[in-house]
């Protein structure tokens, strides 16, 4: 149900819990979250009951992974689920399947061993795969592995395409122009590829560039014609895909300094771009690429959009639900909810938000319902920002 409520918003935490650092996101199955944390020695995944935030199952997946340049220990890339089957990926270049059920390891590869060879990024790897058609697809990096594929159900290799790096950046899977397929940036690149078989649908230059660069592009989707990119540190870009009779033709419409790179990943909701230009809020028409608003209400974090709000969840912990204006700032409801540091998107389901900080999770009724309970939250961590 993506409708963010029915009547008026009375956020209360229903349950909070003990959770390792990590910035993985929490991934919704049912009447489960998976996501994945270190205990200080190891890197493990996670399932929890939606209900309650009772453990159904936690596994070790790798050694403990400490975070370079000031940034925090553990896994970085979001799992995700397909029917009974959980992949994820670690700091290490491990991709392993498990079952959803119980935990159990189904295979396991490592990125940095043949045949694809992946070099490790600065920050350790980060892509969050994605599964298409039984494929799934991550991005690796290095020479003619820029995206790989694999069978989900053995692990082994279908597919490796592509010379570019990676650091942060992740795939999606979407229709432009009438042809379904996966977009990705790499650092220099930009990539739509056939996801049974990675031949290339388009592959051109976006000439991010700055300190960060195109460190953590995730291409997003305007319509069926438009894609979007947060390619530089001072600016973003808006591409047109147009089918033509010798192919696909990718054409820049417009680059604008009012959304930057950041970790933070714009959203599109009604025809209205909303993503962060350093600390500040923005909401951006991507016919034009000019500004609409900008605002440092809510402050620096991380947003999703779901019905017609934003849930932004600020880095120094506090949820906050928004309109999904085209004209102006406008909060709908606050709730402090962590005093450690956020470094991941929320994620919803069923009129419920749920959040993780470096030390904690939370689900946070939308409806206040008499069962929700708040509980006091918990110092875990000295505030410090992570790199970005």
């Amino acid at each position: 149900d993506r409708r963010l409520a029915k009547g008026p918003l009375h956020p209360q935490v229903k349950w909070k819990r003990p959770l390792g650092s990590g910035y993985a996101g929490i991934v919704i199955a049912g009447p489960r979250l998976v996501t994945a944390y270190t205990d200080g020695s190891h890197d493990r995944l996670i399932c929890l009951d939606k209900s309650n935030g009772t453990t159904q199952w936690d596994i070790a997946i790798d050694a403990g992974y400490r975070g370079r340049n000031g940034s925090f220990d553990g896994p970085l890339a979001t799992p995700v689920v397909s029917g009974q089957t959980v992949v994820t990926l670690t700091a290490q270049g491990r991709l392993l399947a498990v079952n959803l059920l119980d935990g159990t390891v189904l295979w396991s590869r490592r990125l940095t061993e043949p045949p694809i060879n992946a070099p490790s990024p600065h920050y350790g790897f980060s892509s969050s795969p994605i599964i298409v058609g039984g494929i799934v697809i991550v991005l690796a990096g290095g020479p003619g592995a820029f995206a790989t594929g694999f069978d989900l159900a053995s692990g082994q290799l279908a597919w490796k395409s592509g010379d570019d790096d990676v650091q942060c950046q992740s795939a999606i899977y979407t229709k432009l122009a009438g042809q379904q397929m996966v977009v990705a940036a790499g650092m220099s690149k930009l990539f739509g590829l056939d996801s049974q078989t990675g031949k290339p649908w388009f592959e051109l230059p976006h000439d991010g560039r700055g300190a960060r660069g195109a460190l953590s592009i995730v291409p997003v989707v305007v319509d069926e014609n438009r894609l979007f990119i947060a390619h530089d540190d001072r600016a973003s870009r808006l591409y047109e895909v147009i089918q033509a009779t010798d192919g696909l033709v990718v054409r820049p419409v417009w680059t604008t300094p009012a959304i930057a790179n950041t970790y933070n990943v714009p959203v599109v909701r009604d025809q209205v771009l909303y993503g962060y230009n350093d600390r500040i809020l923005t909401a951006v028409d991507p016919g034009t690429g000019n500004r609409l608003w900008r605002c440092r209400e809510p402050g620096d974090g991380f947003h999703i959009a779901v019905d017609n709000c934003l849930v932004v969840i600020t880095k120094r912990g506090v949820l906050n639900l928004c309109a999904a204006s085209n004209s102006r700032f406008q909060s709908l409801a606050r709730l402090p909810l962590f005093e450690d540091l956020v470094w991941t998107p929320p994620a919803y389901s069923d009129h419920a938000i749920y959040a993780r900080s470096l030390g904690e999770i939370a689900c946070v009724d939308l409806l206040g319902s008499s069962s929700s309970v708040t509980t006091p939250v918990a110092r875990n961590h000295a505030f410090k920002m992570a790199p970005g």
